[in-house]
């Protein structure tokens, strides 16, 4: 099977599974949870999901391109963390003004927890242009398709 083919196919797979199980989480905690904390719980994520917004800076679009013209492994090196820190930082502003929101909107409880992969996950997300650049999506793929086996077996 050529590289392009498998990728596609792996891709796929993710994709199909990562819709499954996040059906499935969504229907195992509304049924746990009930109407009126599951709702809150989707509010909450709503929020994260466009403080999460802020965060992403200097995308993929801006990256891959140029880890993809680059001649030598520094010049490489050098893209990858200076997104990872803007990131990182746009990743931190993003949070301060999360836990600011939420605190005059709803106080401080657990569901500002729920803001914590706003610091992190764009940051750490410059693996994915990695990938990308280099047309290994298969192998990031992969870990998805087993991080989220690994979830759905957990619920």
């Amino acid at each position: 099977m050529t590289g392009k083919l498998r990728n596609f196919i792996v891709l796929n797979i993710e994709r199909l599974l990562t819709i499954g199980a996040g059906v499935f989480v969504s229907g195992i905690l509304a049924r746990s949870l009930g109407t009126d904390l599951f709702g809150s719980f989707q509010y909450a994520l709503s929020i994260v999901a466009i403080f999460m917004a802020i965060s992403f800076f200097c995308g993929a679009e801006v990256i891959v391109p140029r880890i993809v013209e680059c001649d030598d492994n520094f010049s490489e090196n050098i893209i990858i963390a200076t997104a990872f820190w803007i990131r990182l930082l746009f990743g931190t502003i993003a949070f301060i003004a999360f836990i600011v929101f939420w605190r005059e909107r709803v106080g401080i409880n657990y569901f500002a927890v729920l803001g914590i992969p706003i610091l992190f996950k764009e940051a750490f997300s410059i693996a994915i242009a990695w990938f990308q650049a280099k047309s290994k999506n298969s192998t990031y793929s992969t870990l998805i398709i087993i991080s989220n086996c690994i979830k759905i077996s957990v619920i």
